[in-house]
């Protein structure tokens, strides 16, 4: 079981039905699977389904390939599985959200407060595309804190290139201060960047250096530049 209808005092929220219905429709074989939320991959979703339970709530069911190391047992990996199965982690999309943001920036809605996400919301004003800063909401029962940035693929492959160094060099800037904000933390952060295909995780402990996430975006930067555009032949 993954997730349910339930209330849940602890965050304040409910997931309606229609929420774990479109979890349900959207969800692709394949998609990799973390420990406890963490950086570490464990194995790949399966299968979701969406069922009702004997209480009169709806809850979401799922299967999952999970991955054998070499010189490990079936019987040992799943012992150091966590044992209430799987747990989501969802993005929040409330009313202010614009209608086609390029990037959406989820932060930990235990770990930031509204002021982190206010001021870091003041930090797109002055870019030309939309970005979205918003609450990431975990269900494991002791969740990493986690910045997870979701980016629009095909709307960085056709940035203008002032555009596209503009906006990327902000949510670099902004990941990396929220990341590194004082008071500094006590515990590793999971910093998680997705772009179609591409995804890239890293562990921040405590003491990292925020050269560690500035590879990350390094990298995000390598594989999303903006196609070149063909000059149009002109008549001679």
């Amino acid at each position: 079981m993954i997730a349910t209808t339930h209330f849940l005092p602890q965050r304040g929220i409910r997931i309606t039905r229609d929420a774990l219905q479109k979890m349900v429709d959207s969800f692709r074989p394949g998609g990799p699977i973390f420990s406890e939320h963490g950086a570490r991959q464990i194995g790949r979703a399966k299968s979701l389904e969406l069922r009702p339970r004997p209480d009169g709530e709806w809850e979401v069911y799922g299967e999952a390939d999970i991955d054998i190391p070499l010189g490990e047992s079936e019987d040992s990996v799943l012992a150091d599985l966590p044992k209430g199965g799987w747990s989501i982690g969802i993005t929040e999309v409330g009313e202010d959200a614009p209608p086609e943001p390029v990037a959406i920036i989820g932060i930990d809605s235990l770990a930031f407060h509204d002021r982190d996400r206010e001021e870091a919301r003041i930090s797109f004003e002055a870019i030309p595309v939309s970005v979205y800063v918003t609450w990431y909401h975990q269900f494991a029962e002791v969740p990493q804190p986690a910045i997870i940035l979701d980016l629009v693929r095909h709307a960085f492959l056709s940035m203008p290139p002032e555009v596209w160094n503009q906006v990327f060099k902000t949510l670099e800037d902004v990941v990396v201060r929220l990341i590194f904000r004082e008071p500094k933390r006590t515990t590793p952060l999971i910093f998680r960047l997705r772009a179609g295909d591409v995804r890239l995780n890293v562990e921040v402990p405590p003491e990292a250096n925020p050269a560690v996430v500035r590879e990350v975006f390094r990298g995000a930067r390598s594989l999303l530049r903006p196609r070149k555009r063909r000059p149009k032949n002109r008549p001679t």
